[in-house]
């Protein structure tokens, strides 16, 4: 059945830290045809809805009804979440581009979620809000030159705790990020003042 429908054979995965005969290319290559033959049946189900939804806009609207237009997704989801996080991990360790980050990040989370639409919707809320996503805290200061920029991604864990869920749903991400920097300015953090360089005796 696997064979007819898919188009491949059932592969056991790579465990992380465990060593065996599959290798990720294997495992890649073997998701291929499923993504194709998702494909096909997401389209044939867009194909039958837009049909439904003609009739029934023809025979509501009549004269005025041009036609429908049904889109599906195509962010189907093949790995599990501990793949999709080491991919992400590899990722950042080479350099990846801010947006290709982004794509991995939003793919682990929708395998996460997958099963809580809720707490999808604020993960993907909260990698829109935090300032630069992708980098460790350990690591920002040396990155982050502005002392603001710094400051609300340092305070944006803490800041997230106290913000409901429903609010995390309701507000736009440009409201977000300014209660955000509202809660930082609220600490009145002043911006050390940059050491004088020694004054050498010649």
């Amino acid at each position: 059945m696997e064979m007819t429908y898919w188009g491949t054979i059932r592969m056991k995965r790579p465990k992380p830290g465990i060593s065996n005969d599959v290798t990720a290319t294997e495992v890649n290559s073997n998701d291929a045809p499923k993504e194709a033959r998702l494909n096909m049946t997401a389209d044939w189900a867009e194909r039958t809805e837009q049909t439904i939804a003609d009739f029934i806009g023809q025979f509501w609207f009549e004269g005025s009804f041009k036609n429908s237009s049904i889109s599906y997704g195509r962010d189907y989801i093949l790995k599990n979440a501990d793949e999709l996080m080491k991919e992400y991990q590899e990722m950042r360790t080479k350099g990846a581009p801010d947006f290709s980050l982004d794509e991995a990040l939003e793919k682990y989370y929708q395998a996460k979620y997958q099963n809580n639409p809720l707490q999808l919707a604020i993960a993907l809320k909260k990698l829109d809000v935090e300032p630069f996503p992708h980098i460790n805290i350990v690591n920002a200061k040396s990155i982050i030159t502005d002392f603001t920029d710094y400051n609300t991604k340092l305070y944006f864990g803490e800041w997230s705790n106290t913000i409901e869920d429903i609010l995390w749903i309701k507000s736009t991400v440009e409201k977000l990020k300014e209660l955000l920097k509202a809660y930082v300015a609220a600490k009145k953090i002043t911006e050390p003042k940059p050491e004088k360089a020694p004054v050498s005796m010649n």
